[in-house]
């Protein structure tokens, strides 16, 4: 009986688009470095491809959370990458998933005077703005606020 209601459960879920957030920290082992860190999560169905891109080109060098499940049965992943902290380019977070009409991309402005920049992206996403490099521990995310 079990398996049926669970079965039931996915059955009742329409699709949700992931929220998409992009934020940097130093990177700790070598602080001419960031780690730049894309997240989507409430995303439902699981399947989703999710890359950190600079001037429209993937990013080798990649880790990936691999897709893990949320609580309210929709799913999460996480990408990672290092990248020169003084180095100058469009950064952005460029999702495939089957809730969107067309892949969603989320971009990271990388600016010396902290100042933040705007980026825009899908409709269908959430999240809008852009982060602020910085010289402190701390993490940034896309709307310039700390964690």
């Amino acid at each position: 009986m079990m398996g049926l209601t669970l079965l039931y459960n996915h059955m009742t879920l329409e699709t949700d688009s992931p929220d998409v957030y992009i934020s940097a920290r130093r990177d700790p082992d070598d602080h001419s470095k960031l780690v730049l860190t894309c997240l989507a999560t409430g995303f439902y169905p699981r399947d989703i491809e999710m890359n950190i891109r600079l001037n429209e080109y993937i990013l080798d060098n990649q880790m990936c959370s691999g897709i893990r499940p949320n609580d309210d049965e929709t799913f999460q992943m996480r990408t990672s990458v290092k990248i020169e902290r003084n180095f100058k380019g469009s950064y952005d977070c460029f999702v495939i998933h089957s809730s969107l009409t067309e892949p969603a991309s989320v971009e990271w402005a990388l600016m010396r005077n902290h100042r933040c920049g705007y980026g825009a992206v899908s409709e269908q996403i959430s999240m809008t703005g852009a982060a602020c490099a910085d010289t402190s521990d701390e993490e940034l995310s896309a709307d310039g606020s700390t964690d």
